[in-house]
């Protein structure tokens, strides 16, 4: 898809530093969201269903062995776990459900233990399925889908440019091979990255244009909540105005026909279920929600109404099983 404005457009706009000018950026990212997608919203859950000791060295990440960082510790859950967590998931009104695993891939026994959690979730509720697994090949990305399996994630983090400041064991090309993989098996594609890596003003910028050259049909953006003990859990949380600039100029200016919806995230302290080492993630999606179901997920999604009524972004800690992260999408840009 081509961007809807040009690198130095944006670059200005990420440049922005008066309030008003700010608030107008976000102003017009909620208008055009709205004219779009009206406030339709969206409930997700996300189970994390195997954690801890991760052999890579993905410096946001409190799940790695690289990493001093306290994270909970278990195998791969059985199928039968991970229904039961669906089906709680969708009693709490979500409506998508969401399978993550640490690490780069998955060994066959715990990739076979994904395939019938996902083919138990299908025939025993109404969720849509997505998947986190790492790296996939055309095959399994099939089985995926052959299981019930619609959406695959896999961020590529941040640009190219910074890639290897992020992670030198697992290689931007594998992800580029793993979406190609998703595609080709006839799946959703769920590709963003994360603000707040160290990374220039200029290189959120770019990558918000590989994104929009990658083109998939969701886009989450996350913001780093440093961990303790990462390579990255010294650095500041980002600013609000920086939020919103990063934010707005992706999800609205370069990618307008996108539905952006909120996740929500992880509190500052130590998380009970850090599924990506702590993040709120915001994500941009191509299909408008629509039906009954979303009436239940917009009854569970908060709203919180700023200046001249425009909603601005709200991340709390949400309780509830320590291996379960639930994320309300909605009306909150």
């Amino acid at each position: 898809m081509a961007p809807l404005i040009t690198f130095e457009e944006a670059m200005e706009l990420g440049a922005l530093t008066d309030h008003e000018e700010i608030g107008e950026l976000v102003e017009r990212a909620w208008e055009v969201r709205k004219g779009k997608f009206g406030d339709s919203t969206d409930m997700c859950s996300l189970v994390n269903a195997k954690s801890g000791g991760c052999a890579e060295d993905c410096g946001f990440c409190a799940q790695s062995r690289y990493a001093e960082a306290d994270t909970p510790m278990h195998a791969m859950m059985d199928p039968e776990q991970i229904l039961e967590h669906a089906k709680a998931a969708e009693a709490a009104g979500a409506h998508r459900f969401c399978m993550v695993t640490q690490g780069q891939g998955l060994s066959k026994r715990d990739f076979a233990k994904i395939l019938e959690g996902a083919k138990l979730v299908a025939e025993q509720t109404n969720l849509k399925r997505c998947a986190s697994v790492g790296h996939i090949s055309p095959d399994r990305a099939a089985q995926l889908a052959e299981a019930g399996i619609q959406r695959v994630h896999h961020n590529v983090e941040t640009a190219r440019s910074y890639y290897e400041e992020v992670t030198t064991t697992v290689k931007y090309e594998g992800r580029m091979r793993t979406i190609d993989a998703v595609r080709q098996a006839g799946l959703e594609t769920c590709v963003g990255g994360i603000l707040n890596l160290g990374e220039s003003p200029r290189q959120r910028v770019e990558m918000a244009f590989e994104l929009s050259e990658i083109n998939p049909t969701s886009v989450p953006i996350n913001l780093l909540n440093p961990r303790t003990g990462t390579k990255f859990g010294d650095r500041e949380l980002l600013a609000h105005s920086a939020q919103a600039r990063g934010l707005h100029i992706d999800l609205i200016d370069v990618r307008a026909d996108a539905l952006p919806d909120v996740d929500v995230g992880r509190s500052r302290s130590p998380p009970a279920s850090p599924v990506r080492g702590g993040v709120a993630r915001v994500t941009a999606r191509r299909a408008p929600c629509t039906g009954s179901r979303h009436a239940g997920a917009r009854k569970g999604a908060e709203t919180n109404e700023g200046a001249r009524g425009r909603p601005r972004i709200v991340v709390r800690r949400r309780s509830g099983d320590p291996r379960q992260s639930a994320s309300g999408h909605g009306r909150k840009l």
